[in-house]
């Protein structure tokens, strides 16, 4: 029962405060954080609708208007009309993302403390050291997704469909599992080295802007006078200016009219063409919505030498894009005066190796869209059948006669243009100019990269173990066990919620899409790069940082929505029925482990030092509704566990207890160490440690007590507001590419994801208001 409930602001922010009289002390929290339910029986009810929260006052006393607490609304009156806004509410509009990151300062290598060294050796109690056992009650809050991988079933579609694993009759959690929550947490926490870096070691692509599509110039390949390949620009009728751009804001290819928009088949009656055949236009000036262009009248591949007439070559990308009419004649008006740029033929340098990166780029995204879409090339973007990939999918190699855009560069020392890089399209993807390992080994942030020796562990290789993935010296120690153990998972209470025979569909997940990089690099610092930047600026480039260590947040929903039958539109972790319901992009389950479950578990540990155990401990000690993420499924919501040691269980002795305990065969173990005063140490010594940025901006600095309160603020997440991959709206059949193109759009904001520990990290629905 709670009692003496009233409303307060602090900061702006309304706060609930009341006496708990199960707990005997008064609390106050945010309004946000109030589930729905009853705050005083019979008197208070705090509820969420459509409308946000809303505070019911219904007792005879209130109702009869006597002694209404101050700052609360009239009976049945929402807070907004009470004008006190419901905190941490997201309005209409925002949403938040399911994953944001624990920064990534740079790591203290050479403190004793927090730093690296060699671990202790195994087989003896090492002085100053703790040993013992930690006993831990796991209880499920979100559906538990334990898929069993060796029972699945094939359907049609390539679609898997897993039933819940099971041992007894009971469910089974592998003690690895427990043990990979508890490291990858407790990395974070102590800032430790990463132990597995598998996915940063080749250049990410993006599509590039729109408005950039003008300053590339058509060209050709060719073989040069003295040997090599050389690339011919095609400027048409204009003169390239020095930002690239044509004299006259004319692109410079003209346009051919050549596809039907509806059927994507080629209007009869036109030549039959193949990519790169030389042809002869006449053209004239037309205007397309915003733009002006130059449009093909007349062509003909028999060579015309009259008036008005252009030599020129087909440039066919494909029936690519929805409404798509026009293909791109590339061709040279020599009568132009072209002395401002000088030669039109220019040596490829490093085009050729940047190309060939381009290329391998575009044919693995291809390959990727095919297991993910819709993303990437704009046929998956279309809703018409008849598209098709662009031809330069099929890989193209820089020989003579091909055909592309190029990107030139005015070189004011040398006085003429230079080669910069080749694209297959006009509005085509880019690389990144590095890849984000080599940003992280050219940061400060290279210390969090996996050990290679000995010497070099961290608290989180010294306590959970390392193996070194890039041996060199086979002679060296490259693998060490670790002072930490999980026993076995026992379950004591278990609900399954079980499906039809044919599963449940969960919604697509797709890998981590590195490329993004406005949410996955950070400038200078780790911060979120700012807003209103190009795609070429925010790309991977040394000098920056990563955003540091994924977390997936707790999501709070009330129990009908995880109720299996949920089937609207905003049920996010939901496969939408329809003829992409089951396919090889998403799986089916045959249960989960329903909320409340309970399962209990002991963790063994030796030789750990104070700062090390108390890290461990504080990971199971955390604040009342702070969870820890479990299983599959974790940007869908599923897997929120709740951690409790069992301190009367438990058990921590010093190196010189332990030493006592074996000495006499009659001897009882004396342990006389506090979990929680081990567990404050460890605050209290990381939270001295302070780092600095590379950049040595004292304003940006962080602090340990920073990464501890973005770790807690994941495991309580955001209570009672929309978490989901960015949509256009909080339908879940709204495509998530589509955010991001319109994020990208150049009238846009551009947005970066939000710091985590931001007071309100959301993002809105429409990224361009």
């Amino acid at each position: 029962m709670i009692r003496d409930v009233t409303l307060t602001r602090r900061n702006g922010i309304p706060y609930i405060s009341y006496f708990n009289e199960k707990q005997n002390k008064p609390k106050e929290v945010e309004i946000n954080t109030v589930i729905a339910g009853n705050l005083v029986a019979g008197e208070y009810k705090c509820e969420w609708n459509d409308k946000g929260l809303i505070l019911h006052l219904f007792s005879d006393q209130d109702a009869q208007g006597e002694k209404i607490p101050p700052h609360i609304p009239a009976p049945g009156n929402t807070l907004e009309s009470a004008n006190i806004p419901a905190a941490g509410n997201t309005p209409p509009g925002y949403f938040y993302n399911p994953y944001y990151f624990i920064p990534m300062p740079p790591r203290k290598t050479d403190d004793q403390i927090i730093g690296d060294s060699p671990p202790p050796p195994h087989g003896i109690y090492v002085q100053g050291k703790y040993h013992g056992r930690l006993r831990v009650t796991m209880t499920v809050e979100t559906p538990l997704l334990l898929p069993d991988a060796q029972h699945k079933t094939e359907s049609p579609k390539d679609h898997y469909t897993y039933p819940l694993r099971m041992v007894d009759g009971k469910p089974y959690i592998a003690p690895t599992g427990v043990k990979g929550m508890l490291r990858s947490a407790y990395e974070a926490i102590t800032n430790s080295r990463m132990g597995v870096f598998n996915d940063y070691k080749d250049v990410t692509g993006f599509r590039g802007a729109t408005n950039d599509a003008i300053k590339l110039v058509p060209a050709r390949i060719e073989n040069g006078v003295g040997g090599g390949l050389r690339v011919r620009l095609l400027p048409g009728k204009s003169t390239i200016q020095r930002n690239g751009k044509p004299n006259n804001n004319l692109m410079y290819a003209a346009f051919y009219n050549i596809y039907d928009p509806h059927t994507k088949n080629v209007i009869p009656g036109i030549p039959t063409l193949s990519h790169g055949d030389k042809v002869w236009i006449q053209i004239t000036i037309l205007n397309h919505l915003n733009y002006d262009f130059f449009n093909v009248d007349n062509l003909s591949t028999s060579p015309h030498t009259g008036t008005g007439w252009h030599e020129g070559y087909f440039f066919e990308s494909g029936p690519n894009a929805e409404n798509k009419h026009y293909e791109r004649i590339f061709f040279h008006d020599s009568s132009i005066e072209q002395t401002l740029i000088g030669s039109l033929t220019l040596p490829l340098g490093g085009a050729m190796g940047k190309w060939d990166v381009l290329i391998k780029n575009y044919r693995e995204n291809e390959e990727f869209v095919k297991q993910s879409p819709p993303s990437g090339p704009s046929v998956l973007t279309s809703k018409c059948s008849a598209c098709e990939w662009s031809k330069h999918f099929a890989g193209m190699k820089l020989t003579d006669g091909v055909l592309c855009y190029a990107e030139v560069k005015w070189n004011a020392a040398k006085h003429k243009f230079c080669l910069k890089n080749l694209y297959p399209v006009q509005i085509s993807r880019h690389v990144s100019p590095n890849t984000p390992l080599e940003v992280i080994e050219k940061s400060q942030q290279r210390n969090h990269l996996p050990a290679t020796c000995y010497d070099q562990l961290s608290p989180a290789d010294r306590v959970f173990g390392w193996v070194n993935a890039n041996i060199k010296d086979h002679k060296a120690k490259n693998a060490y066990k670790g002072n930490l153990r999980i026993g076995n998972v026992k379950c004591v209470q278990f609900e399954q919620n079980g499906f039809d025979p044919a599963g449940f569909p969960l919604a697509n997940l797709a890998a981590p899409k590195h490329a993004q990089s406005r949410f996955y690099l950070g400038d200078a610092n780790g911060d979120p790069q700012k807003s209103k930047i190009s795609r070429d600026v925010a790309a991977y480039k040394n000098g920056k940082q990563i955003r540091g260590r994924k977390v997936y947040p707790h999501q709070w929903y009330d129990k009908e929505y995880w109720n299996s039958n949920n089937n609207n539109n905003t049920c996010f972790y939901r496969q939408p029925p329809g003829d992409k319901e089951r396919t090889d992009q998403n799986r089916s389950i045959k249960g989960w482990v329903n909320h409340g479950s309970v399962f209990k578990f002991d963790i063994y540990f030796s030789n750990l030092s104070k700062f090390e155990l108390g890290a461990l401990i504080w990971l199971l000690k955390m604040p009342d509704e702070h969870f820890h993420k479990l299983g599959g499924g974790k940007p869908l919501g599923f897997g929120s566990v709740r951690l409790e040691m069992d301190d009367s269980n438990s058990i921590i002795a010093d190196t010189i207890q332990m030493t006592a305990y074996y000495s006499d065969l009659n001897a009882v173990l004396q342990t006389a160490n506090s979990a929680e005063d081990i567990k404050n140490a460890f605050v209290d010594q990381f939270q001295q440690f302070l780092w600095l940025p590379n950049n040595g901006n004292k304003n940006n600095q962080v602090k340990g007590s920073d990464i501890l309160n973005a770790f807690l603020k994941s495991s309580k997440g955001f209570p009672h507001n929309e978490v989901h991959y960015p949509r256009l709206s909080c339908d879940r059949t709204m495509d998530i590419f589509e955010w991001f193109t319109h994020n990208d759009k150049n009238k846009s904001k551009q947005l970066s994801l939000p710091k985590l520990t931001d007071p309100n990290p959301k993002l809105p629905y429409d990224p361009t208001k």
